[in-house]
């Protein structure tokens, strides 16, 4: 994405679909519209995220995970932002 860029997309997780565990440098919005999806982080908690429920995050380490029985149809809105330092360290994208 390209500095001061936004992105807006929908997509289609079927059952048993995942996307691994990966890092954006964006600030990140996901809206489940349909389905339930499991949010997982790095530190090993999870949250499943049901319609009409949303997830804002920003440099944090994560995944998604469809374990229910039906497709789950997600929004995801990101905007460029700076890069998120941790004890003088710049966390790098991890985005596959």
């Amino acid at each position: 994405m390209p500095p001061g860029g936004t992105l807006f997309c929908m997509a289609q997780i079927h059952p048993g679909g995942k996307a691994p565990m990966h890092r954006t440098k964006s600030l990140d919005y996901a809206v489940v519209l349909s389905g339930e999806i499991v949010l997982g982080l790095d530190g090993g908690e999870e949250k499943t995220v049901k319609p009409g429920e949303v997830i804002v995050q920003q440099g944090v380490n994560h995944r998604w995970e469809n374990r229910g029985e039906v497709t789950c149809q997600i929004i995801f809105v990101s905007i460029s932002a700076e890069s998120v330092t941790v004890n003088g360290k710049v966390l790098e994208q991890t985005l596959i």
